[in-house]
Formats: structure tokens, sequence, C-alpha cells
């Protein structure tokens, strides 16, 4: 099983593709797309999603490794709810373990916020429609496409086939032809990878698009800092992935997110 460090190893766009692509198809191969499909429910957290990110303030996003061993994700989970933790994001390694998908057998599946009620994002390198529907038999609520990765006609299709099973779509943006072609598809939430970019686009955005910085926060002022440049959401995974965060920590940016003097849209 692959670590989280090994999900963010620097690899050739080329190379990512046809990596992802050669496991999904051995995934497939193990749990056919009819198989998967029977065992998929349509999400009933997607819709609270935008409206979680509309709310006042910037809302913080907490994240972490979603095959962790179980009884470190249990204390992540009381840790959520310890912090006022509306939204969960979990990144998962491109070239994912088949059982970890198809039998739901990590610890996260088994210790989730689907017990929590909370929504549930899936950060993944989604390229194929196959992985859509794994993701919603993982649990999650929500996915992030990536559009430098996909062609137009692609892009859409993954699009409406997410929306389709109650998902939200996070579609991630890197330049001012990213943002065109995701909002062509009807994209309402964009992430952003970095500061510098999201000040460079947000003059430029339509109001009604929510804005998610994708770079990982780690301090009060940097929630507060993209928030000023127009994010609605930040992302953060403390102590780089750590699956047993210092609580203050966490509970001092949901603070700083819904204190008064955040700047808000």
């Amino acid at each position: 099983m692959s670590t989280p460090s090994d999900s963010h190893r620097r690899w050739s766009i080329p190379g990512l593709v046809s990596a992802v692509r050669h496991a999904v198809a051995a995934r497939e191969a193990r749990v056919p797309l009819k198989q998967l499909r029977q065992s998929i429910q349509p999400s009933q957290r997607g819709k609270e999603i935008v409206g979680l990110l509309s709310s006042p303030g910037c809302t913080v996003i907490a994240g972490c490794d979603p095959c962790a061993d179980k009884q470190r994700m249990r204390t992540y989970v009381r840790d959520l709810d310890d912090a006022r933790v509306t939204l969960v994001a979990g990144i998962c390694c491109p070239l994912m373990d088949t059982q970890c998908v198809s039998q739901r057998n990590c610890g996260w599946a088994h210790n989730s916020p689907a017990a929590m009620l909370l929504p549930f994002i899936l950060r993944d390198v989604v390229i194929e429609p196959y992985q859509v529907l794994e993701a919603r038999a993982f649990g999650a609520d929500a996915i992030c496409l990536r559009a430098s990765l996909l062609e137009q006609e692609r892009l859409l299709g993954l699009y409406e086939r997410a929306t389709s099973l109650g998902m939200e779509v996070i579609v991630e943006v890197g330049n001012p032809a990213d943002v065109t072609r995701a909002l062509a598809v009807g994209a309402k939430i964009l992430g952003v990878s970095t500061l510098s970019a999201l000040s460079a686009m947000a003059l430029n955005l339509p109001e009604d698009v929510l804005r998610i910085a994708l770079e990982p926060v780690a301090s009060p002022a940097e929630v507060m800092a993209y928030a000023a440049a127009g994010a609605d959401a930040v992302i953060t995974y403390p102590e780089r992935y750590s699956l047993a965060p210092k609580v203050s920590n966490l509970a001092s940016l949901c603070s700083a997110g819904l204190h008064p003097a955040c700047p808000s849209r």
C-alpha cells in the first residue's frame, strides 16, 4: 500500500495519466463496472456542500489520509468534532490498492464522516468514469477533477456522471483557460492551487462561483490571507498529513475562518 507522500511524488503528466489508467484497468478487471454500480447509492450530502462553502467567513476543510489504520482514524474523527469542522477531504494515491476501494477495508471507510454526517470530498487523479463510481462507493460526496488533465468532452462527461450520483464536483484550475473550460461544463466550485493564482484570477471569476484554496494552510494568518484573496474555503493537513493532529491547531484554524474579522465575499 502506498504512503500519503507517494501520492505527491513528481510525475510527468503523460506518465501520471498512463499509470492511473493502468491501475484503474486492473481494478476494473477485479471488480467489473456492473458489480460496482450495484453497490452504489446516490449521495444525500453532496447538495449540502455549496451551502457550507457559501457560509460567512472562510470554511476550513480538514484533510487526512483516508487509508489510515483504524485506531488513529478514530482519534482523528473525534478531533474533527472538537474543532467545529464541517467538511473533510481525503487524498488517495492515484495508484491506490484495489481492495481499499472495492472492499472499503481502509480505516477511513469504517470511521468516516459518513457516520458523522459530514460531507466528504475525495481528492484523487480522476480521469476515468470508473473512478467516479469508485469514489461514490468509497463514500465520497464530492470529487475533484483537474481541468489540465482532461479534454473538454471528458471533463464534461465526468462532471455529469458525478452530479448524476448526487455528488458535487470541484474543478481544479491553474490558469484563465482552465477557468473558461470549467465554467463551460457548469462548475460551481473551483479549486485553485496557490495564493498568487487565486489573487490573479479572483477579479475575473463570476460572483456566484465558489473558490477553494488547495495549497494547505498551516496558520490562522494564512487562513486570513486566502480569505482576503477571495477564497471561500481553505484546506489543511495538520502536522503535514499526520493522522493525529493537535486539536488546538485545527481548532485555531477553524476559529480564524469564523472570526468576524475574517474577510468574506
